[in-house]
């Protein structure tokens, strides 16, 4: 039951996440694919024409206008058919980018809330989302953070618990106590990150 809701909690509905990127990608593929498909209709027109111009040699053989018919009919439909081609690959590269932009968007959305000062819980993609990697060291450098930031506070809560103590009994502190305190201090400074 949980490993549904878990599903269902990252289940994004919106295809389209980062449009700018995901389109650019998908028509950089279907760039390629159009560009490599003028190869078939050229090598069937050709064919065509090669056996049309063969054809003319012998009096006897089929006509002409029927394999003229037959060549357009079959340029027809390959371009027909490489079209459609064409808005299968352009869904399929939509869905693709899909599972790029999706993990990238929503770390750019855990960057911001680490900004605004809220470290954030602990990333996770859908297991079908590339860039699980990512999400990995994401969490192992937050984790990381978080036991530094956990170190400097409490030596900082040390050290004034130790002044308040002098400052509660009314007694003033010696040299050496002083030194102690502001080493530690020194100590959970240098536990922050910069």
């Amino acid at each position: 039951m949980k490993a549904m809701a878990e599903t269902q909690q990252y289940r994004r509905s919106i295809f389209l996440i980062d449009r700018p990127f995901q389109l650019r990608f998908s028509l950089y593929v279907c760039s390629w694919l159009f560009a490599l498909s003028f190869v078939y209709p050229i090598i069937i027109y050709n064919l065509f024409d090669f056996l049309t111009r063969y054809l003319q040699l012998d009096p006897n053989g089929p006509g002409i206008a029927s394999i003229q018919t037959t060549r357009k009919e079959v340029l027809f439909l390959l371009i027909f058919f490489q079209l459609i081609f064409l808005v299968i690959t352009f869904m399929i590269s939509v869905f693709v980018s899909h599972r790029i932009a999706g993990p990238l968007y929503k770390l750019k959305n855990f960057f911001k809330q680490n900004t605004s000062g809220k470290l954030s819980p602990e990333l996770s993609f859908r297991k079908s989302d590339h860039f699980q990697d990512v999400a990995a060291e994401y969490n192992q450098m937050l984790s990381r953070l978080r036991a530094s930031l956990r170190g400097a506070r409490e030596s900082v809560a040390a050290a004034a618990n130790q002044l308040d103590g002098f400052a509660a009994g009314g007694s003033s502190p010696d040299a050496a106590q002083l030194k102690k305190i502001v080493a530690e201090l020194h100590q959970a400074s240098d536990q922050i990150p910069h």
